[in-house]
């Protein structure tokens, strides 16, 4: 949770006005908003002039935060450089304190692109931008969205970023940002850091940085927190066969990935993955599979559920028809494949069926879906509303589409302006009480008295410019929702999303949480939002447990009472920090009633 003070920022004593350039420095609070700061616009009314940042964040949690700076005059050779945190319970190192650029992109908005702050580093210089269109723009059929395709990115370098913040020159202006990790072992407490911004041509300036650490620790969240990931392992029978064109990563930067996702709070991901031939002795060859859960297991991924899409010698879609013979063989492989997933601490397993599918086609899918079930394993797919009277009682995880992207697909052909301006209508589009209609919440219900989970993808899609939306609907929005988890397309989408040389990089990154890089992701706002989302889910699940065990315990009955009626009256439109900040006082009340 950040909080934004107004104090000015001074200039450094001693410097003639004359030969220093002088700048402002501007807080950007939330951190986390849907108004994008971009390139020769005034700043959005989220950026602040101030030089101080309020961070609160619990033990093992990363907490941003961001400030701009913006100048007249270029700013040579600017850097920020932290000290260490420090307060009455103790000391945080400053490596507890990563300091990155948002850099300008040029993304694709809706069906028109545009340029906003949205990725990432640490070097300002490895992604420039430069006025080149696109090959397909300058085509003679080209639509009128693919003709405002006139920007391209080039890497300077091979796509690796450096570990730590590069000097750069700032002409205008550059957005800063902040995120704290607190340590695991960190004591509970007040602590106060300093960011100090030097120039080649400029006196140096302060940022403070006071953090606040809880008494408590956080508990995991109730939800499953997926993305879809399609990439393929080195040495797979899939990557050999690669007829999608996906990525094919090396076991170094698949790990580099899942560990990403693991920092930013997707422990789930769907693995383009799964079960292999069958070979001659009847049993299924699961050793690809066995790489990739080894990798999981390796970065703390928890060995719960297992989502696969690559399904093997399993049939289960549409074609071909189930008959006796190969109904029988489905349900003893499906047998076979829950023994294995149990055997390995997992307890259940999913096969994807007909991505998509609707109408007939569901019904057609059924008897597949049964046969599965019969054997123990289980059947995921994306899908849309009619799934429930067609094939609600076979299907044991829908991922729906969420209604904010059908409202959000009927106004992609409106300006991009449009959707950096928040226009009423699209406002109106991300709204997440769509999902509250009674239609929705009588499909949620009809899934869970089945004993089975849903879950919502476009919710919106991963590189729409909402980050407060994203962290909205993965927190507050999965809660009021009565969802059971997200699983979002995608990770990375399956082409144009890996750039490992020097030259042009053409991104379109609206089906993208991040880039990826050589080596490594290259994080997004949205991404960090999808990891405060979650970090929300967090923080509510602490406080209910607090509830809990103070409704038993009798202790102050009247606080408890309150928190409770708090909590059921709270709207899915709540101020997310206010909503954070309210979390954690009344969790350090009842605790403090629960300890005496």
């Amino acid at each position: 949770m950040i909080v934004a003070a107004l104090s000015c920022a001074a200039t450094g004593s001693g410097a003639a006005a004359s030969e220093q350039v002088y700048y402002r420095t501007f807080i950007v609070s939330p951190a986390i908003n849907n108004l994008a700061i971009r390139p020769g616009v005034p700043l959005p009314q989220t950026c602040r002039r101030g030089d101080l940042l309020q961070v609160t964040a619990c033990r093992g949690e990363f907490e941003p935060a961001s400030f701009v700076v913006e100048t007249r005059r270029t700013l040579e050779s600017v850097h920020v450089d932290a000290e260490l945190l420090r307060g009455s319970a103790g000391i945080i190192p400053a490596d507890a304190i990563d300091i990155r650029v948002v850099l300008p992109t040029f993304k694709r908005i809706n069906d028109y692109p545009g340029t906003l702050n949205w990725l990432l580093m640490h070097d300002p210089g490895l992604l420039i931008l430069k006025e080149e269109p696109w090959p397909e723009s300058l085509q003679e059929n080209a639509s009128d969205h693919a003709r405002h395709y006139t920007k391209t990115h080039h890497f300077t370098r091979e796509p690796i970023d450096t570990s730590e913040l590069q000097p750069a020159d700032v002409k205008r202006r550059q957005q800063f940002w902040i995120t704290v990790r607190v340590p695991e072992d960190a004591a509970a407490g007040f602590y106060t850091s300093t960011l100090t911004i030097t120039a080649a041509n400029a006196a140096p300036r302060k940022i403070i940085l006071h953090l606040t650490v809880p008494s408590f620790d956080l508990a995991p969240p109730p939800f499953d927190y997926s993305v879809y990931h399609p990439a393929y392992l080195e040495g797979g029978p899939m990557a050999v066969d690669n007829r999608h064109g996906y990525a094919v990563l090396s076991e170094r930067r698949y790990l580099a990935e899942l560990r990403n996702m693991v920092e930013h709070g997707c422990l789930n991901p769907i693995l383009r993955a799964g079960p292999g031939p069958e070979r001659e002795d009847g049993q299924i060859d699961m050793s690809y599979a066995e790489r990739i859960l080894a990798l999981r297991r390796q970065v703390g991924m928890p060995d719960k559920s297992i989502y696969f899409i690559g399904n093997g010698p399993f049939i289960t879609g549409a074609v071909p028809e189930i008959d006796e013979n190969n109904g029988a063989r489905n349900t003893r492989l499906a047998r076979q494949l829950a023994r294995w997933a149990k055997q390995r601490g997992y307890e259940e397993v999913y096969l994807q069926a007909e991505d998509e599918a609707s109408g007939d086609r569901l019904n057609r899918q059924r008897r597949a879906w049964e046969t599965i079930n019969q054997g123990g394993a289980r059947v995921f797919v994306a899908t849309g509303r009619d799934f429930n009277e067609r094939v609600g009682d076979v299907l044991n995880l829908p991922i729906l589409i969420h209604p904010m992207h059908l409202a959000l697909d009927m106004i992609n052909r409106i300006p991009s302006e449009r959707f950096f301006a928040m226009s009423p209508e699209v406002r109106d589009a991300i709204d997440l009480n769509r999902f509250l209609q009674p239609d929705y919440q009588q499909m949620v219900a009809d899934v869970h008295r089945r004993g089975y989970r849903i879950f919502t993808y476009m919710d919106p899609m991963a590189g729409y410019t909402f980050p407060e939306t994203h962290r909205r609907m993965r927190g507050l929005g999965l809660w009021k929702s009565g969802l059971d988890g997200t699983a979002n397309w995608a990770f990375t989408h399956e082409t144009g999303n890996n750039f490992v040389n020097p030259g042009p990089a053409r991104w379109y990154g609206l089906f993208d949480w991040v880039l990826r890089g050589k080596e490594g992701i290259f994080d997004t706002l949205s991404w960090e939002a999808y990891r405060e989302g979650y970090d929300d889910a967090r923080y509510l699940a602490t406080l209910r447990q607090t509830l809990d065990q103070a409704e038993k315990s009798g202790k102050q009955p009247d606080l408890a009472r309150d928190t409770r009626a708090w909590l059921t009256n709270l709207s899915i439109d709540a101020d997310l920090d206010v909503w954070r900040h309210e979390m954690i006082q009344r969790t350090e009340q009842l605790l403090a009633q629960l300890r005496r």
